[in-house]
């Protein structure tokens, strides 16, 4: 489990630093482009990963992985 958040992390940071980037180059329509889809998968994951229980919510994470 350790493993796969240092993973999702690292594209995480990845993802930033592209986005850091862009702005820093006022390209402000290709940031959101480049946002949408991303911010898409993680509201995806989000609403699948949701349960009134968070052993559950825990347990499909680590299944999802």
């Amino acid at each position: 489990m350790n493993r796969t958040l240092r993973a999702q992390r690292h594209d995480y940071l990845n993802h930033f630093q592209v986005m850091h980037g862009l702005m820093e180059l006022g390209e402000y329509e290709e940031a959101r482009k480049y946002l949408a889809p991303v911010f898409r998968e993680l509201n995806q994951v989000g609403r699948i990963l949701k349960t009134a229980s968070p052993a559950v919510n825990a347990l499909l994470q680590a299944k999802l992985q």
